[in-house]
């Protein structure tokens, strides 16, 4: 092979490469932290104390720092949080919302981050469970039942499901996992 020709080629290489790191490779941005949401349990002692049914757990605090590996900077536009619920809490489940806070105190993205750089959130969420007595009635409307019959029926109903969810909690087995997405 002739010299000229290799080090054509190697020049070609090598502006390619310059070319991808420094001009095409767009932001590269990613959770850095494998983050472990946990029961606040002061929380529920908290709220137990002014009601004998919780209405929803409080997890604790979790941070999530998303960096930016990428050529240029990035925005974080939406986090987005998807809750699936353990086999056995699945029917206690109302929803799960997240509070999401930056490191600097603002609310909720959008948080630009530059190249090289990372972002720090913290996230806290609740889980809200169903309202018991709703949950109860609506398995048990029946229209050719009387009304005493299904008031009757819908407390027994209540009572098992509730039972149930006292068992869960003192198995104290986990309530389930939560995803995270980014736009």
């Amino acid at each position: 092979m002739d010299l000229p020709l290799i080090l054509s080629i190697v020049a070609i290489f090598v502006s390619v490469v310059t070319l991808w790191l420094t001009e095409i490779r767009g932001p590269d941005i990613s959770l850095l932290n494998d983050p472990k949401f946990e029961m606040n349990y002061e929380n529920l002692k908290e709220l137990l104390k002014q009601d004998y049914t919780p209405r929803y757990f409080g997890l604790k605090s979790t941070p999530l720092v998303f960096a930016n590996h990428g050529g240029k900077a990035g925005t974080i536009l939406k986090l987005d949080f998807v809750f699936v619920p353990h086999d056995s809490f699945e029917g206690f489940v109302d929803r799960f919302d997240a509070g999401i806070v930056t490191y600097e105190g603002d609310l909720n993205p959008p948080v630009t981050i530059a190249e090289g750089d990372n972002e720090y959130f913290k996230v806290s969420p609740d889980l809200r469970t169903i309202d018991w007595k709703e949950s109860s009635l609506a398995e048990v409307l029946d229209p050719s039942l009387k009304i005493d019959d299904m008031i009757a029926k819908a407390w027994d109903r209540s009572k098992e499901k509730f039972k149930s969810f006292c068992d869960f909690l003192n198995e104290s087995q986990e309530l389930g996992k939560v995803s995270c997405s980014l736009i």
